[in-house]
C-alpha cells in the first residue's frame, strides 16, 4: 500500500430524488458538484469524503432496500448550535435537539 485509505464518498439510496435533492441542496446547504435527474445521481462538494445520493427503482424489491437504510454517515460542522438553529429555520425536522 501506498498510502492511507481514506472514505471516498458515501450513498444515500432514495426514492424521490428531486426531493431529497432539494433537501441536501437547499435546506442543509451542500454545494451540489453534479446533478442529474435523468440517472438519479448527485453529488456534492463536501470536504473530506464524499457525500452523493441515488435514485432506486422502486418497482426492483432489491434496489427498494436500499432506501432507509442506516449508512453511519456523520456530517461535521464547526458551530453545532448555530448549525441546527439555521437548518431549523429551514424546516430540517430532527427526531431529537
Amino acid at each position: 500500500m501506498t498510502g492511507p485509505v481514506r472514505v471516498w464518498y458515501a450513498t444515500v439510496y432514495v426514492r424521490d430524488f428531486e426531493r431529497a435533492l432539494r433537501f441536501y441542496r437547499d435546506k442543509l446547504e451542500l454545494p451540489p458538484r453534479f446533478a442529474d435527474e435523468k440517472f438519479g445521481f448527485a453529488s456534492f462538494a463536501t470536504p473530506g469524503a464524499g457525500f452523493t445520493i441515488a435514485r432506486v427503482d422502486p418497482a426492483d424489491p432489491e434496489q427498494d432496500k436500499l432506501v432507509s437504510r442506516h449508512t453511519g454517515i456523520a456530517l461535521g460542522v464547526d458551530d453545532l448550535q448555530k448549525t441546527y438553529e439555521a437548518w431549523l429555520a429551514r424546516g430540517v425536522r430532527f427526531t431529537l435537539p
